[in-house]
């Protein structure tokens, strides 16, 4: 459901409210005079207790809406967040710096990926993973990064198909587990489409409203989302999804190969479930590495880690500070060795 994100939807929920109060105290003020009747009692009662809480609704949305907007949140939340935050935004339409017109560094690596390689959830582009890992390879290269919040392997090959004049000297694919939603026609995504935009009157709360936005992701969502994240494991037990996953990695990788472009692949874990031996992660690894294409697997790198250390909060899994600043350490490591 397209609900605003402007200020004005906000403003207009405010001015209706003053209104609402107005119309209901000149009716009791004006309408309903009889001072002993109780019904009339009881409902200026009532009408206090619940404007009361209109306004300190509305005041709680202010507050979300322009002082304490969190980031994973679905519907309007998550809107706002971006379109504040996600900045800054590219000539090529990606998150991160003007890339330069012709290679000015010696090396150029170019990232595709999701929200993880966007860095969803960190208000500064500078610390998201690829800002770090340009840090610590320096001048010799030039980091650009194509990714995009909810992308998936399908547009992971569009883009790098369709950035070939980019001519990386590296590219990184930056891979999470459920990047597999493509090779699964689909399926997992008409199976959950709820989950993104729900319907109806909640469909209404959660695209119009931060604080349901909010409430919705904190409270409802988790019991949705593990039977989003069953879905996805059932996934790599299918042999035909399996076998499309394959072929697209294999698509990917082909184009790297036209551009004669080296590869690297990054496997992200779900920092609440890091079991780095677990068919999401395995069937990916080993695909790349049977065909000696260099792998970073994070679960094996960080599996040692409390999830709460890596993670923006326990709603919101994508990297925190500390994590992207720890793996582009090991990305430059590695990119150093290879």
């Amino acid at each position: 459901m397209a609900v605003s994100t402007a200020p004005w939807f906000y403003g207009a929920f405010v001015i209706a409210c003053l209104l609402s109060g107005g119309i209901v105290a000149a009716i009791f003020r004006f309408g309903w005079t009889d001072p002993a009747s109780r019904i009339r009692e009881w409902g200026m009662r009532l009408a206090t207790v619940l404007l009361s809480l209109l306004f300190v609704l509305a005041a709680l949305e202010g507050f979300i809406r322009y002082v304490a907007l969190p980031g994973a949140t679905l519907g309007i939340g998550g809107r706002l967040w971006a379109q504040r935050y996600m900045q800054p935004m590219n000539s090529l339409g990606f998150r991160g710096p003007e890339p330069a017109t012709e290679k000015t560094a010696a090396r150029r690596l170019v990232i595709v990926g999701d929200s993880f390689a966007a860095g969803f959830g960190l208000r500064n582009y500078e610390d998201a993973f690829p800002s770090r890992l340009q840090e610590q390879l320096g001048t010799d290269w030039e980091v650009i990064v194509l990714a995009r919040p909810g992308w998936n392997l399908g547009e992971y090959i569009v883009a790098l198909d369709s950035h070939r004049d980019l001519q990386p000297d590296m590219v990184m694919l930056s891979l999470f587990v459920n990047d597999i939603e493509s090779a699964s026609g689909n399926r997992v995504d008409r199976q959950f489409a709820e989950v993104g935009a729900p319907g109806g009157v909640v469909g209404f709360l959660v695209h119009g409203f931060a604080l349901a936005s909010m409430a919705y992701t904190h409270y409802i969502l988790p019991r949705i989302a593990s039977d989003y994240w069953d879905a996805i494991e059932q996934c790599y037990t299918d042999p035909d999804i399996v076998e499309e996953y394959h072929r697209q990695l294999g698509e990917f990788a082909n184009i790297t190969h036209e551009l004669n472009s080296e590869l690297m692949v990054v496997v992200w874990p779900i920092f609440a479930s890091m079991n780095a031996d677990a068919p999401a992660y395995r069937i990916p690894v080993e695909f790349f590495r049977s065909r000696n294409v260099p792998v970073v697997h994070l679960g094996q790198e960080l599996g040692h880690l409390p999830a709460e250390s890596l993670a923006i909060n326990a709603v919101d899994l994508h990297p925190n500070e500390v994590a992207s600043k720890m793996v582009a350490g090991i990305l430059a490591e590695q990119i150093a060795s290879h």
